[in-house]
């Protein structure tokens, strides 16, 4: 594990005491499209916890087939910028003639920024303790941008195309009843692309964009995650919410090399915790916290930088203006086809799949730069179990 993670690890411990002493704790957030595939919403879908059984103890129930299918839309919009703590306007971040020139304001800069990604992900379990999943995502970033540019006043950028596709497997090292703890890795691929091009007012024609347009990290990343599942009978006094289950991850990317445009992203850590209650046998609302750190670009293309006074042109082609923290507060629900509901060969199928919808706003954020603040990020899954 890098130093950087090794960081991370003991900064969410002070944010912890800082959050318990009532101090705040500086956060900060943009990140590129290939990172979006890191909102997983599985951790609310396939629960496996232990039972006891009278011939041979605590055993996993197995709540699915051996074949799980999952689709997944995200997305998440960024408007406004932050430095530190503090709201920017984009006056204050754009560079005009005349004004005096600092290395926090831009002759171009993005005004709004949507990423999306659709992700599909089939996983085999291979016994009761061994998963293997292969994912595969399509990632979309349009971004809407002023600029002093004669003929670039407004203008907007594209890119789309496959990200990072990533094999991964997971294992069941401890479980109890109502209880169990697994421990996962994998590697991420660089099939998405790190060449994106485009009409932007650097010169005539298509050029290189920005780091946050690029649809692959282009190196060989490794990820791991450890994951806690639990879940109570019927509570006592909240007897409507029956039964309850909650758990936390701490998943890591740590990313291995340069890519051929002579930079690597930075290294993450994502912390989350979430609850999830089943008020109906069809519906299960939940709610999420996360926390993310992420380390700034290591390296720099070349091709963002132009000569004169304004190397980097605007925000999003600084490699140090990327990094920092995040915490997020989400909340969503689970669709499920009710069991027994027109048994036979319709109701069997539809009940195998679920529908999960998720949205989640930042709660906090301080931003280094300025940069781009996320307004909010969105979820929709759909996953078959066959």
């Amino acid at each position: 594990m890098s130093k950087f993670i090794f960081r991370r690890i003991l900064q969410v411990l002070g944010f912890l005491v800082a959050v318990w002493t009532g101090f705040p704790a500086t956060v900060l957030a943009q990140t590129a499209p290939v990172d979006l595939t890191d909102m997983s919403l599985s951790e609310l879908l396939s629960v496996k916890v232990a039972r006891h059984t009278p011939d041979s103890g605590y055993t996993l129930v197995k709540e699915h087939g051996r074949w799980h299918f999952r689709y997944q839309y995200v997305r998440k919009e960024f408007e406004g910028y932050r430095d530190g703590t503090r709201r920017v306007s984009n006056e204050a971040v754009l560079w005009r003639p005349g004004e005096v020139r600092t290395n926090k304001n831009f002759p171009v800069i993005p005004t709004k920024i949507i990423q999306e990604a659709h992700v599909a992900e089939i996983t085999f379990d291979a016994s009761d303790r061994i998963s293997l999943s292969l994912m595969i995502p399509y990632l979309r970033q349009s971004t809407d941008h002023i600029s002093i540019v004669p003929g670039y006043d407004k203008f907007a950028i594209t890119s789309s195309g496959i990200g990072d596709m990533s094999l991964s497997a997971s294992y069941t090292l401890w479980q109890a009843e109502h209880h169990s703890f697994r421990f996962g890795g994998g590697l991420s691929f660089p099939s998405g692309s790190v060449h994106e091009r485009g009409d932007t007012p650097r010169a005539s024609g298509d050029q290189r964009l920005p780091y946050t347009m690029q649809l692959g990290s282009g190196t060989y990343d490794i990820i791991g995650h450890m994951t806690y599942v639990g879940e109570s009978s019927q509570l006592r006094h909240l007897t409507w919410l029956r039964a309850l289950t909650w758990g936390g991850q701490i998943w890591g990317k740590v990313r291995t090399g340069k890519n051929d445009r002579n930079y690597r992203l930075g290294d993450r850590l994502i912390l989350k915790t979430w609850l999830r209650a089943q008020p109906f046998n069809w519906l299960a609302p939940s709610v999420k916290l996360t926390l993310q750190f992420w380390d700034h670009i290591h390296g720099a293309d070349a091709d963002l930088t132009v000569p004169g006074p304004f190397p980097f042109p605007a925000p999003v082609t600084n490699p140090n203006f990327f990094g920092g923290t995040k915490v997020n507060l989400s909340g969503g629900f689970r669709l499920t086809w009710p069991d027994g509901f027109l048994a036979g060969t319709v109701g069997d199928i539809l009940a195998k799949q679920s529908i999960i919808f998720e949205i989640g706003l930042p709660i906090y954020q301080s931003l280094k730069g300025p940069q781009p603040e996320e307004d909010w990020e969105l979820g929709l899954s759909w996953y078959w179990r066959f």
